[in-house]
């Protein structure tokens, strides 16, 4: 099998010898060329937001957004922050601004369909209230897709500060109906339970909070002690 690959490429993979087998430079790259195209696929085959067992997979903590659902997790808020609608300029000189939410459902959306996410929105402003429910033909389970659509003009969405952050200060995107509050989403750090929490999970959580206390999130209420979620 390594003849018929070195013949088909044209090059020597592997130097043969009474002591054994080396790779030549050309096997060396192609090996490791290959071997990232595996861990690529395997990335983009899993490529989502999705939860995981911490204990299962031997984890000492993970940071996980929005509202918490597995009661066997011990669970401390270190951060929160705002939502907002948000696009970029080149999609809303296309397609317009909406001025009230109710006008968002004219407007394509990029949905993200993990925990803090969803299509379904409820805005505040003094005492008024309205719901809303966002249409979108791209809906994605990964920050990192809600982004690259976001960019690429496909539409609006609602995300938090956070994953907007530098894209906000170089007006690369631009929030819309600031005006209007929505609910705010809060960053945890969770432990497994059954086990007390190693002093490095400690450190790391402390050094995602040092993080995260800027001037604008220093107006938001003061992290939890440890709770049982």
């Amino acid at each position: 099998m390594i003849a018929q690959l070195e013949d088909r490429l044209g090059v020597r993979l592997l130097l043969r010898s009474t002591h054994g087998l080396t790779p030549t430079e050309a096997g060396q790259s192609f090996y490791e060329r290959a071997k990232r195209s595996l861990e690529e696929a395997d990335e983009a085959e899993f490529a989502d937001d999705r939860n995981i067992d911490l204990v299962d997979e031997r984890i000492d903590v993970a940071l996980r957004m929005g509202t918490l659902t597995d009661p066997t997790l011990t669970a401390r808020r270190i951060g929160r922050s705002r939502r907002l609608v948000l696009a970029s300029p080149g999609y809303l000189e296309r397609a317009g601004e909406p001025s009230t939410p109710e006008d968002l459902v004219a407007h394509e959306s990029v949905i993200y369909l993990r925990g803090g996410g969803g299509s379904q929105w409820t805005f505040r402003r003094g005492d008024a209230e309205t719901s809303v429910t966002l249409r979108g033909r791209v809906r994605v389970t990964a920050a990192e897709g809600v982004r690259a659509a976001v960019f690429a003009g496909l539409g609006l969405t609602v995300a938090s500060e956070w994953m907007f952050a530098p894209e906000l200060r170089d007006a690369t995107v631009k929030p819309v109906l600031t005006d209007w509050e929505l609910p705010s989403l809060d960053l945890w750090a969770v432990f497994p339970s059954g086990r007390r929490a190693t002093a490095k999970a400690r450190a790391f959580v402390s050094f995602i909070q040092a993080q995260l206390s800027t001037p604008e999130s220093q107006a938001t209420p003061p992290p939890e002690p440890l709770v049982t979620d």
